[in-house]
C-alpha cells in the first residue's frame, strides 16, 4: 500500500518529528488561520489561537485515525473551528440569544443574496469580521461549516429559532455594509 504525503506527516507527527510537524503546519495553517479569523474576526487574536491550537493538535495526534485524503487535514481544521468557539464562550463574547422572538425572524432575503456576489472576496470577508461576535459566529457555522440551524443551537446551547434569527441579522447587517460598498463603487 503506497502512503501519501498526508499519511507520512501524521506518522511523523506521532512521533514527535519537527519536519513533520512543520510541514503539517505549512500545509494547513493558512486554512486554520482564516477560519480563526472568521470566527474572531481579529488577526492578532487569531494568530495566537492558532498557535495554541497547534500545540494541542500536537499533543492529541495520536487521536486521530487516517480515514482517507485530506482527513488529518479536515481534523486539524475542525479543531480550529471548535478552538474558535471555545475561545468566544471563555470571553463571553457570544450574544444571548434566548430573547428573541418568532415574529423576527425573516429569512426573506433571498434577492439580496446576489449582492454578496458583486463584492470582492477580501472587502466581503473585512464585513464578515466586522459583525458582532455572536451574528458571525452563527454566519460562519450556517454558511461556510454548512452546519444546520439544529446543529448550532446543540453546539451553542441556544435555541434554533434563536439561530435562524441571529443568521437573518447577520445576513441583513451584511447587505447594509454591501449595499453601501455598491454605491460607493458607482460614485
Amino acid at each position: 500500500m503506497i502512503k501519501s504525503e498526508e499519511q507520512y506527516i501524521e506518522q511523523g507527527c506521532k512521533k514527535g518529528d519537527r519536519k513533520s510537524q512543520a510541514s503539517l503546519y505549512s500545509k494547513v495553517s493558512p486554512r486554520m488561520l482564516s477560519i480563526a479569523i472568521r470566527y474572531l474576526g481579529d488577526k492578532a487574536q487569531a494568530e495566537d489561537l492558532l498557535h495554541d491550537t497547534f500545540l494541542k493538535i500536537f499533543d492529541k495526534i495520536d487521536k486521530f485515525k487516517y480515514t482517507g485524503k485530506n482527513s488529518l487535514y479536515a481534523w486539524c481544521c475542525r479543531i480550529m473551528q471548535n478552538e474558535s468557539l471555545q475561545y468566544l464562550r471563555k470571553k463571553k463574547l457570544l450574544l444571548d440569544f434566548d430573547d428573541i422572538k418568532e415574529e423576527q425572524i425573516d429569512t426573506d432575503n433571498s434577492e439580496d443574496d446576489d449582492s454578496f456576489k458583486k463584492v470582492p472576496r477580501d472587502v466581503l470577508f473585512s464585513f464578515i469580521s466586522e459583525l458582532p461576535d455572536g451574528y458571525r459566529t452563527i454566519f460562519n457555522m450556517y454558511v461556510f461549516e454548512k452546519y444546520s440551524h439544529k446543529q448550532i443551537a446543540k453546539e451553542l446551547g441556544v435555541k434554533e429559532k434563536s439561530s435562524a434569527s441571529q443568521l437573518v441579522r447577520a445576513k441583513s447587517k451584511l447587505i447594509e455594509k454591501i449595499n453601501d460598498y455598491l454605491k460607493k463603487e458607482e460614485r
